[in-house]
């Protein structure tokens, strides 16, 4: 930690600082937004940060925020060391050289260098003095830290193709979960046919067979939750998450079920109810969620629309409430027999709320028909009017995944062209931003724009 103890300000002076230095100032840092105020920006003005002609360039007028394509650890240690007025402190995810190459772009490298005009050297000294002192922990730290990388920031192509096999082990044990419940291959089964004086068949005892694959999938999957586990930065949040929970969960059929019949000597249907396991094995399904993409970022737009998705369901159930009487009342308030209460008719509107339209429940009465094409017509409009909000989420989801994957090639150092799509993508992304500032800025020279 560098302490910078100098020009320490009095505290009653800032409290009667003009109202411009009050202004709060918002820096969006690859996606992630700091906010802070302009004077304690102004406690270093020889810095970009501190000086607003310097940093004026980073200004993006449409959204009134600076903008930086750095990292975002690193610079959330600057801005304290602004707020603290001198006071800065490296993250223990970061390099040293990344580290300082930052304290340069930000320009506060000069308030750091030796009377030599060495800089960072007596930084870079402690760090390997540090790293020297303690040589096993940090191997240990390393192979741990290469370990998660490995896991959860697959960028190069091994770490991508072990995603893969475990995607599709994951895809397998679900396929193998359905066919076990086919007639065919339950129990034992005879193989073949014989007669008097050929063999009577073969055997085979289907029973043992999908024990044996649910074996090798079960190891599988517990050696990877087992060193996800061991290299995990923080153990206490790495179990309470919800990757870590539906791993638990997806594995905790197969052992209750050893457990049990080791215990009490006794079939597992017998003690536990054998069809909640094979439900609770089903959970594997969520699984999908680290190895796909696609599926992680539905995850992930569905629960920022939260919001939209709660509106959205409350016009369903007026609708429903709504319709469904009207379509009760018109078919004669029970002369129907399919709409007996309003309740009973739930199942028709919403089946026609979203154009499924079974048939099996169908209005006889002309007013009932009419609301009924009401419901129809009511669902599609209403999908139509919630699709748009579902694909702008999932765009933003798509905007921050590739931002992700940038960051993270450029602190390992990945060549971000040896994925083309990421390269293409980030390209394109920079290239729509560029053209909004500059649309913003021709907007601002015609008196457009205030």
């Amino acid at each position: 930690m560098i302490s910078k103890y100098e020009g320490l300000e009095n505290q009653k002076s800032e409290n009667g600082r003009t109202s411009s230095h009050r202004q709060k100032v918002q820096i969006n840092v690859r996606g992630e937004m700091f906010e802070t105020y302009e004077h304690t920006l102004s406690r270093f003005p020889r810095t970009l940060l501190g000086s607003q002609s310097k940093r004026s360039r980073f200004y993006n007028p449409l959204r009134r925020e600076y903008y930086f394509d750095r990292d975002k650890a690193v610079f959330d240690s600057i801005l304290f060391y602004y707020q603290s007025n001198g006071i800065l402190s490296k993250p223990e995810t970061v390099s040293y050289e990344m580290f300082w190459s930052e304290l340069k772009f930000f320009q506060l490298d000069g308030n750091f260098e030796d009377s030599d005009g060495e800089m960072g050297h007596d930084l870079a000294q402690q760090s390997v003095n540090a790293e020297r002192s303690l040589p096993c922990l940090s191997e240990v730290k390393k192979i741990r830290r290469n370990l998660w990388r490995f896991f959860e920031q697959p960028v190069t192509h091994a770490e991508r193709a072990f995603k893969k096999v475990c995607l599709i082990l994951t895809v397998l044990s679900l396929v193998c979960l359905c066919l076990e419940t086919l007639p065919s291959v339950q129990h034992n089964q005879i193989q073949g046919q014989g007669d008097d004086t050929t063999s009577q068949g073969i055997q085979v005892d289907y029973d043992i067979v999908w024990s044996a694959v649910e074996v090798v999938f079960t190891i599988w999957f517990t050696v990877e939750f087992i060193l996800r586990s061991l290299c995990a930065p923080k153990i206490a949040k790495f179990m309470l998450s919800f990757n870590t929970i539906v791993d638990i969960t997806a594995l905790s059929p197969f052992y209750i079920t050893v457990i049990v019949e080791r215990v009490t000597h006794k079939e597992v249907d017998s003690v536990v109810p054998y069809k909640l396991l094979k439900i609770i094995r089903l959970v594997r399904l969520m699984k999908l969620k680290r190895y796909s993409v696609s599926i992680r970022l539905l995850f992930e737009t569905i629960i920022d629309s939260g919001e939209h998705m709660w509106l959205f369901a409350l016009c369903i159930i007026f609708n429903t409430v709504l319709l469904s009487s009207f379509v009760y009342f018109s078919e004669g308030e029970g002369n129907n027999p399919k709409f007996t209460s309003i309740p009973s008719t739930f199942w028709f509107t919403i089946i026609t709320l979203s154009s499924v339209g079974y048939g099996d429940y169908v209005p006889a009465s002309a007013a009932g028909k009419l609301v009924g094409s009401f419901c129809c017509i009511g669902g599609t409009v209403a999908m139509f009017c919630f699709t748009p909000v579902l694909f702008t989420e999932f765009r933003k989801s798509w905007q921050r995944y590739y931002a992700e994957m940038l960051e993270i090639r450029a602190q390992r150092g990945v060549d971000m062209k040896e994925d083309k799509q990421v390269h293409y993508r980030s390209q394109t992304v920079r290239l729509r931003c560029h053209e909004e500032v500059s649309q913003v800025l021709l907007d601002s020279r015609n008196g457009t724009y205030y």
